[in-house]
Formats: C-alpha cells, sequence, structure tokens
C-alpha cells in the first residue's frame, strides 16, 4: 500500500505484490513471440506467434498499471481488462468476497454499490480464505469510505 498527499487531500494507492509475477509472464510469452519470429518466420508458424504474442504484449503493457486508487472523490479500480470508477457516494459497502477453486482459493475485497452493483477488486486477490493482506486492505478501504461519511455528515 502506498499512501500520497496530494492536492486535494490523501490519495491511497493499493498493489499486489504478484503483480510482478504476472509481468514476467507477460514478458516471458513476448519472448517465445518474438524468439519464433526470429527463428522460424511468422509465415512457418503464425498460430503460435499470436497465442504467445497476443496476450505477451497485452500483460507487458497492461500489468505496471493495475492498481485501486482512493482518492476523495472515490474508488477508481484499474484491472487488467476493464477501468472502473465509483464515488464514495455510491459505495453502500466494502467486504470480502472469495472464490473457491479446484487448486487453490482466494479471497478478494468487494465494493458493493447503493445500485445494488458490486465490484469485485480482483487484483487486490490473496490466497487463501482468510487472507491478512486482503483484511488489510479491506480495512483501509473502509476507514477511508468512514472518513467520507464522517466529512459528510452521514452515518
Amino acid at each position: 500500500m502506498v499512501i500520497l498527499k496530494g492536492r486535494k487531500g490523501a490519495v491511497w494507492t493499493f498493489r499486489n505484490p504478484w503483480l510482478c509475477v504476472h509481468f514476467l509472464i507477460g514478458v516471458m510469452a513476448l519472448v517465445i513471440a518474438v524468439g519464433v519470429i526470429v527463428e522460424l518466420s511468422i509465415a512457418a508458424d503464425p498460430f503460435s506467434v499470436l497465442l504467445a504474442g497476443i496476450p505477451g504484449i497485452w500483460l507487458t503493457l497492461r500489468i505496471p498499471f493495475c492498481r485501486t486508487v482512493l482518492s476523495s472523490e472515490g474508488v477508481a479500480y484499474h484491472g487488467v481488462f476493464a477501468t472502473r470508477k465509483a464515488g464514495w457516494g455510491d459505495v453502500a459497502e466494502i467486504g470480502k468476497g472469495f472464490s473457491g477453486g479446484t487448486l487453490a482459493a482466494s479471497s478478494f475485497p468487494v465494493l458493493t454499490l447503493t445500485s445494488g452493483k458490486e465490484i469485485e477488486l480482483l487484483m487486490l486477490a490473496g490466497y487463501g480464505e482468510s487472507n491478512r493482506r486482503v483484511a488489510r486492505v479491506v480495512g483501509a478501504m473502509g476507514e477511508f469510505l468512514s472518513g467520507y461519511r464522517a466529512g459528510r455528515g452521514k452515518e
């Protein structure tokens, strides 16, 4: 977690420490695609170039910008495939979600909006049902929301 003081108050930025692994996977896929182009030529095996090259380019360029930013305006979530924003007035609750899996289970922060829609902050996920890092992130987000509500005269 990185806390910066901006012109409009505190800005908290959360990044998952596992992002460096995702970035390296993207770089490795990109190296494989470039290796196929150099050694075999793209005409010899276009499928391998596309299979490794597209995800490699996408991960290598997108992962460095994946983060969740809390500011006085609200929450901005920058994931691998989408960016979602919600103002503090639209956030009803901040909690933890859980995703069970065959190999590994993970927990992650979830924003429940007043409209009933949920925003899952999957780039902040941690392994296990009771991940301490995820609990700290949810707690910090709850403090930020409480501060907003106290300043606005809400609950």
